[in-house]
Parts: structure tokens; C-alpha cells; sequence
């Protein structure tokens, strides 16, 4: 999932619409990188979806397989 901001506040990352608290290693204007494991991700086999929160404002929910 993409965004554009000048400079958020706020980021918040839900994976499978549970917010994950793991700190991001890295942020720029246009993309949040974090790590974690399966079960720090909440990750599940199959399909999973992600959605980004920036500043108050959701973006669309995407998915992905794992």
C-alpha cells in the first residue's frame, strides 16, 4: 500500500484488521518498512490483508498471500 505525506504524525499499521504495534525501522514520505515474525505480524497462511492509517486517514485495504 502506497502514501504520500509531509511529514505524519502519526502511522499506524493494521494487518488482518488487528493494529500492530512494532516500531517501524524505517519511514520516508512515501514508504514504512517494519519486521517482525508471523505471529508479531499477525500474519495467518493464505490470504491477509494490511491497511495503513496515516494521520487519522485509512487508506484501502490491500492483501497479500503468505
Amino acid at each position: 500500500i502506497g502514501f504520500m505525506s509531509n511529514g505524519a504524525n502519526t502511522l499506524q499499521l493494521f494487518i488482518n484488521d488487528k493494529l500492530i504495534t512494532i516500531a517501524p525501522r524505517s519511514v520516508t514520505n512515501t514508504t514504512f518498512t517494519i519486521k517482525g515474525n508471523k505471529k508479531k505480524l499477525n500474519l495467518i497462511k493464505g490470504s491477509n490483508s494490511v491497511r495503513l492509517v496515516v494521520d487519522g486517514l485509512s487508506s484501502n485495504m490491500g492483501s497479500f498471500m503468505f
